[in-house]
């Protein structure tokens, strides 16, 4: 699509009164309920599976690693941007499980992406928790999935409070995992904001992924935000005709 006036799109984000998206449900929010930022930072798994058999015994389909590319570019972190989520890793085996977390508060469900096949994944992608919609009895299991069967790798029981405990730390033997590297912060009140982002006919859209517009920029956002979109200006879908 050929553009032949610059288009302004403006995009207004603010913190929701629920999590949505690759969180949970929507719901009321509590008035000052804090809000926790839980990052599963990096994992280590063993070389086989407990029995001694092997993870798989080949290669898995393209499904789990594009995933983790497409829900990279959601919530706005340019270090995963379009690529393949197995790009991320240095070294794929393709035999290995395509491991990713996910997260059972009670009803909810919040889950991070999968980023390829390998025995040690690294994961960017933070999850925003509001802590006050829960007691901080309410039961959370943590599980280790793998995207290329769908099935479980470990999982740890454990109560909302002490998952979101703030500070960093490593869960270790939660079945064929041996480590899970943990990390909790309070979240800063999220303002609202306001970003425009010009789109210029003069570049195309892997020109845009690449920044070589300095007036298009990633936008973070989160589990539980809410993004209003309006849009300005004329496109030429085809030429020559308008």
């Amino acid at each position: 699509m050929n553009a032949k006036r610059r288009g302004v799109l403006t995009l207004f984000l603010l913190l929701a009164i629920g999590c949505i998206g690759c969180g949970g449900p929507q719901r009321p929010r509590s008035t000052g309920s804090a809000w926790h930022e839980l990052r599963f930072k990096a994992a280590a798994l063993r070389s086989r599976r407990a029995s001694g058999a092997p993870w798989h015994t080949s290669g898995g389909d393209k499904s789990a690693t594009l995933l983790g590319g497409l829900i990279g570019l959601a919530i706005g972190y340019p270090e995963v941007g379009v690529a393949l989520g197995s790009a991320l890793v240095s070294e794929p085996e393709p035999t290995a499980p395509a491991p990713y977390v996910v997260v059972k508060v009670g009803a909810d469900t919040y889950r991070l992406s999968p980023i390829g096949q390998t025995l040690a994944p690294k994961w960017s992608q933070p999850i925003a928790i509001p802590a006050g919609l829960y007691s901080p009895k309410t039961p959370a299991l943590i599980q280790i999935l793998d995207a290329v069967d769908d099935g479980v790798l470990g999982q740890r029981a454990t109560t909302i409070g002490e998952l979101l405990a703030p500070g960093a730390r490593t869960l270790t033997e939660i079945d064929d995992v041996a480590s899970l590297d943990v990390e909790v912060r309070v979240m800063k009140p999220r303002p609202y904001i306001t970003v425009e982002l010009f789109v210029d006919a003069g570049h195309s859209l892997d020109d845009l992924k690449d920044g070589k517009d300095p007036r298009w920029t990633p936008v973070p956002v989160w589990n539980g935000d809410t993004v209003t979109i309006s849009a300005a200006g004329e496109v030429c879908p085809s030429e020559p005709t308008p």
